[in-house]
C-alpha cells in the first residue's frame, strides 16, 4: 500500500537529487517573497483502478524576478524548464518497497505576483501496480 504522504516524499527524494535549490513540501514552505530559486511538492489526490494506483503531483519551481518592477528570469525559467523535462522523463522509482512510474504530463510557465516570481509547474502522474 502506498499513500499520498509516500508519493510526496519519494518526489520530495527525487527533486532533491537535481541539487539545484532548495526543496520544499506542501505545508512547509517559507512564508513572504521569494529571495531565491526553490521546488515545491505538492501531492493531490490518489486514486485507485482495478490495475492501477495513480496519482497527480504538482512539482512548482519558483525563480524570483530579476528586479522589483516584476521583470522576470526568463533565460533561468527556460533553463529550468529543460532541466525538469529531463529529470521527469519516464522512469521507475523505488520508495519504501513501492515501484512506481512517473512521467510528467503537462508543464507550463506561472506567476504568482505575490511572491514576486515566476515558476515553472509540472503535473508529474506517479502510477503504482495494484496487486
Amino acid at each position: 500500500m502506498i499513500t499520498t504522504a509516500d508519493i510526496g516524499n519519494m518526489l520530495f527524494s527525487h527533486c532533491k537529487q537535481l541539487q539545484m535549490c532548495d526543496v520544499y513540501q506542501k505545508g512547509n514552505v517559507p512564508l513572504g517573497k521569494v529571495e531565491k530559486e526553490r521546488i515545491v511538492v505538492c501531492a493531490k489526490s490518489l486514486s485507485e483502478d482495478t490495475e492501477w494506483e495513480k496519482c497527480y503531483v504538482e512539482v512548482n519551481y519558483l525563480v524570483p524576478d530579476r528586479d522589483e518592477q516584476g521583470n522576470e528570469n526568463l533565460i533561468r525559467l527556460e533553463e529550468v524548464e529543460r532541466v525538469l523535462k529531463e529529470h521527469f522523463t519516464s522512469q521507475v522509482l523505488e520508495f519504501k518497497n513501492n515501484w512506481c512510474l512517473i512521467s510528467w504530463e503537462s508543464i507550463e510557465k506561472l506567476r504568482d505576483n505575490g511572491l514576486n516570481s515566476a515558476y515553472i509547474n509540472m503535473r508529474v502522474v506517479v502510477e503504482r501496480l495494484n496487486i
